[in-house]
């Protein structure tokens, strides 16, 4: 489980980095998911 939530991640901030394929709404929804996930990184 550990191991996809990397790969969910990664792939997220992937699309946050090419940008161009995803929307401005796509891109505030992983924005918030990452951030999400950068806070429950954190905490462990």
């Amino acid at each position: 489980m550990d191991c996809e939530n990397k790969n969910l991640k990664t792939f997220g901030l992937e699309l946050v980095r090419k940008g161009r394929a995803v929307s401005s709404r796509d891109k505030d929804i992983i924005d918030k998911v990452t951030s999400l996930w950068i806070s429950e990184d954190e905490e462990i």
